[in-house]
């Protein structure tokens, strides 16, 4: 008996390892980009990589604290920081709680970040549209200008989403360095897989992949995530505003952080955007002031 338990355990401990060799592996660079459907796992992804990235940097700054120590002060290394900041709330454990809130306003440097930020923003589209009110939407010369130099002034490595990339801004479409297109997602008992095809999209050239075949074990990639990191349908408190106020909503969606009373910077404190009528209708009846 406990021979066939001992030849199960190393057998299930094979399984691990060569999914592990074969799982799929993300290039990732300052402007990492995914694109999937409803449901496709879009916000899954960016929470995993947010822990993830965090992570890597607190390994990262324990390998230089014992390097510091043999070397002079001014060869020292600098220490990376390790906040995430993302538009939607992240659970990142109780040692470091909740992810720190941006909205739009980083793009454009009206609020400025820490250089070597982690940044993961959902939904991009909502904040920088490729169309607004039917027509196409021509990026500002500061936002153009920003956008052209945000990694000099900030150096943060940036995972965004939306439904498509092509629903984002043109500008900031040029500077994807690295594009995924996710689907079939699957929560198992062991990891949660889902299918990732990189494309490279250009204005000019588009690569256009022919492997259709969703189940392929090359394109798998499998993950594991702590329970209660994020809340799939953060906004789900959207839909319980009244008639009267969705339209504003809707052209103001990068306030809504705002109306949750949430500021730059701040943590979030709840899963789910903490918003209703009664918000909605003061911030407005602030901005009037």
């Amino acid at each position: 008996m406990k021979l066939i338990i001992l030849l199960l355990l190393l057998g299930l401990i094979g399984y691990i390892i060569y999914l592990n060799l074969k799982n799929y592996h993300f290039k990732r660079d300052n402007i990492n980009f995914l694109q999937a459907q409803l449901g496709g796992g879009k916000s899954y992804t960016l929470s995993w990589f947010a822990r993830h990235e965090q992570k890597v940097r607190i390994r990262k700054n324990r390998l230089y604290k014992v390097i510091n120590l043999f070397l002079p002060k001014k060869w020292q290394i600098d220490y990376l920081p390790i906040d995430v900041f993302s538009n939607f709330p992240i659970w990142l454990g109780k040692k470091y709680g909740w992810s720190r809130a941006i909205n739009k306003d980083i793009w454009d440097w009206k609020y400025k970040l820490p250089v070597n930020s982690i940044i993961i923003y959902d939904e991009l589209a909502n904040d920088l549209p490729n169309v607004k009110d039917g027509k196409a939407v021509i990026s500002n010369d500061r936002l153009k200008f920003c956008l052209r130099w945000f990694r000099h002034g900030t150096n943060a490595t940036i995972y965004a989403c939306s439904q498509s990339l092509s629903e984002v801004d043109k500008t900031f479409r040029a500077k994807v360095q690295h594009c995924y297109n996710l689907s079939d997602f699957h929560k198992g008992f062991l990891f949660n897989r889902i299918n990732v095809v990189e494309s490279f999209i250009s204005e000019d050239i588009t690569t256009i992949y022919s492997d259709t075949d969703k189940s392929h074990i090359v394109n798998m990639w499998r993950s594991r995530l702590p329970k209660n990191t994020y809340e799939s349908r953060y906004g789900k408190k959207l839909y319980d505003i009244d008639d009267d106020l969705i339209s504003y909503v809707a052209t103001h969606s990068n306030e809504i952080m705002g109306m949750c009373g949430i500021k730059n910077g701040d943590r979030w404190t709840s899963y789910t955007y903490d918003i209703s009528n009664k918000a909605v209708r003061d911030y407005m009846k602030n901005l009037s002031k």
